[in-house]
Order: structure tokens, then sequence, then C-alpha cells
């Protein structure tokens, strides 16, 4: 409890807590590393060198810069399944605690009238944009998605409580297995869309070498 008698549930992200501890030339920084060059296709393609970079910002100011809002949210865009989108979300999420984030599996729990669930939460993470039963509202829900990304406050309902307006640090990244998974156009600033038309996979060996370290 604040001295002016409010309660305070801010609490230091788990990367803040491991800095210093990891070793930059590891074996879990080399294998992550790897992974953001198979989603960015650097190994393929040098060029999109600058979308590897763009990415590693995203992540790092998220975690290092608590106070600072993020104007704009990362999508990763891949046909072919396995190529580690929802690994890497998952790992984000681990260096921010489950207290705060929140790992969904749809955009509408997202998008759903009552939110008390992203109260105090600064990373979320949407493993699929396409939800085929809610396409008829699916305008509007991604309509709210945008200005969540990037209104200062947002208003949290609450069930059979008044709604309370909160201030927004949300850092959102959507995942989806569609290229169409998201409507939008060539000038919107929001989202950062990172699509890879690769077809192969990193493999099963690499992903649980992966998720043992994660667990360390």
């Amino acid at each position: 409890i604040t001295a002016d008698g409010y309660l305070n549930r801010w609490k230091p992200h788990r990367a803040q807590d491991l800095l210093g501890q990891g070793d930059p030339n590891g074996e879990a920084a080399v294998l992550v590393d790897k992974l953001l060059t198979h989603l960015c296709e650097v190994d393929l393609r040098p060029e999109r060198k600058k979308i590897l970079e763009h990415l590693k910002a995203w992540i790092s100011f998220g975690l290092f810069h608590p106070n600072e809002r993020v104007l704009w949210a990362v999508m990763l865009v891949s046909e072919a399944k396995g190529t580690g989108k929802s690994t890497l979300a998952s790992i984000i999420a681990d260096l921010y605690g489950p207290d705060l984030s929140k790992e969904l599996d749809g955009l509408g729990k997202l998008a759903g009238r009552f939110q008390s669930s992203l109260m105090n939460v600064m990373f979320v993470t949407v493993a699929e944009l396409v939800d085929r039963g809610m396409n008829q509202n699916r305008f509007n829900a991604i309509e709210s998605i945008k200005s969540l990304i990037t209104d200062p406050r947002i208003e949290i309902e609450q069930k059979h409580k008044d709604p309370i307006s909160i201030e927004n640090y949300m850092r959102f990244m959507f995942s989806s297995n569609h290229k169409d998974g998201f409507g939008i156009d060539a000038n919107e600033r929001r989202i950062f869309p990172i699509v890879s038309e690769r077809a192969d996979i990193l493999g099963s060996e690499f992903f649980t070498r992966l998720h043992e370290l994660k667990a360390t």
C-alpha cells in the first residue's frame, strides 16, 4: 500500500531480475537467436536483416522500458506450422513473468466485453487471429484491438462492477497461419507484420532443447 492509500500491484519483469545472469554466448542465447533468424528468414534472405533488428529492438525495449508505451505491435505470419511463432511468444511471456503476461488462443478473449483479466498485464500474445466463429464481428474486434495498442488509457469492464480506467502499457504480439489473419493496409502503422514464406521447420530436437533451457 502506498503512502496515499493506493494499492500498488506493480512487479518487476522476470527479465529485470535475470539481467546480468545470462551468458550472451550461451546455448540458450544461441538457440533464441537462431529462432529469431529463422522466423525472419534472414538465413535465406539477408536483406531482411533490418526486420530482425526491429524485432529484437521491440522485444528488448518492451522488457527494459516498462514505463514507456510501445505504440506498435508485432504480427508473425507463416502458413507453415511449426516455425516457432508460439514458442517465441511463450519465451517473451516467460521473461515478463506470469503476473505481467497473458497468452490467449484467439481474438475473442481479447476483444470480449469483460477484460478484467488484462488489468496490470504488460505483454499479451494472441496465438491465432483467424476465428471463424466470430467473422461477423471481426472488423469491430480488430478495431478495438488497434485502440488497445495505442490508447494511453483503457477502460476495463468488470463483471457486476463499474468499469474502471487504467493506464495502458500493454505490448502485443499476434501470430497466425493465415495471411489474411489481420485486416490491415499498407498505411497501418500500429502493426509490424513479419511474414515468413519458408516451409521448413527447425525440428523437434531444437524445440525440445529450447523448452528444456526455458524451464531452467
